[in-house]
């Protein structure tokens, strides 16, 4: 009786989810992004042309770079460090200790760092056939815009999945469907099974599509899976705030607005955090499902790994599950079993 139950709640919130074009817009809203970073990330991390030159190396090969693009002539090499050292992608050119070659300095994160660095070894030697030149790299790093974009779908996922869960039971409350319910035999725990089905199952299709549209198959999708399963839990909690506080629409509107900028922007702030203030974030089952992303998207982060940040954002998603049910459940009035 009670797998009934749940089932044919399950397709209600799929009957009234298609109906809705808010909902339908929340559960489809992160592949369209993902569609759109698709689309502009190739862009975006693509190689400018762009040289910083020491005045030192003379005019005419300054005039042989910029046929090749944009030259910012400095003072001195330790001007044309400090600018190659940014994070733009911009190689510096420097006369050797000797002052007979030449030195190609390169950050290292360059797209095209070592054809760039040919492509300028080339233009330098066109007329000193006997020039020595150097090609040094600071420091091996890579951008990551694309799988930290890819954090921020998934999150937006999870979000997306229990704020529609929330928009339906605002909905019930609006309809007074919840009236029904409350006099069937649906007990609480049945109740809260049915509608985290709903968010985790929406939530996880659209991870992965979005995650398949961006990524394409450079990552686990079982991992991705397993990550998602997890981390609607969170999704849940946020659907129950949104359900549990809101009694139409406009104030869903409104919840949703706190919830998904606290949701959001916590977790982007942890990436510029240094390692030994990130406890302060402990607390927040948002906090370790954006870690459970991140090991899965850019790679081994922090000493717990994959599975120790999923086996906390459950935990944590837990305590905060059990705290807010015993409010739920006097709003919507329904048995505990």
């Amino acid at each position: 009786m009670g797998f009934k139950q749940i089932y044919s709640l399950f397709r209600q919130d799929l009957t009234n989810a298609m109906r809705d074009n808010i909902i339908l817009y929340m559960i489809f809203a992160p592949i369209l992004l993902a569609v759109g970073a698709r689309l502009l990330l190739p862009s975006l991390e693509a190689t400018k042309l762009r040289f910083a030159a020491d005045v030192a190396i003379g005019q005419v090969l300054i005039d042989d770079l910029a046929q090749l693009g944009d030259v910012e002539v400095l003072e001195g090499s330790a001007a044309v460090q400090e600018r190659v050292g940014r994070s733009d992608d911009v190689p510096g050119i420097i006369l050797d200790e000797n002052g007979t070659g030449y030195t190609v300095l390169l950050e290292g994160n360059e797209p095209e760092g070592e054809d760039l660095a040919n492509l300028v070894m080339a233009t330098l030697l066109r007329d000193e056939a006997a020039a020595t030149v150097l090609h040094e790299q600071f420091r091996e790093t890579r951008s990551l815009l694309k799988e930290y974009t890819a954090v921020i779908l998934a999150m937006t996922a999870v979000l997306m999945g229990g704020m529609a869960t929330g928009f339906i039971m605002v909905h019930e409350k609006e309809s007074q469907a919840i009236r029904a319910l409350a006099v069937t035999p649906l007990t609480m725990g049945q109740y809260t099974l049915a509608r985290s089905t709903f968010a985790i199952l929406t939530s996880s299709f659209v991870a992965i599509a979005g995650s398949a549209v961006l990524m394409g198959t450079s990552i686990n999708y079982g991992l991705l899976l397993i990550a998602c399963l997890i981390a609607s839990g969170v999704g849940v909690v946020l659907g129950y705030i949104t359900g549990g506080f809101a009694n139409n629409q406009f104030e869903a509107m409104a919840v949703i607005k706190i919830v998904s900028f606290f949701y959001l922007t916590v977790p982007i702030i942890t990436i510029f955090v240094p390692a030994r203030w990130q406890f302060f974030f402990y607390w927040l089952p948002n906090y370790w499902m954006f870690k459970a992303f991140e090991n899965l998207f850019v790679g081994q982060i922090g000493p717990v790994g994959f599975w120790g940040t999923c086996a906390v954002t459950v935990a944590v998603s837990a305590i905060y599950l059990a705290g807010m049910l015993p409010r739920l459940r006097s709003k919507m009035r329904l048995r505990y079993t």
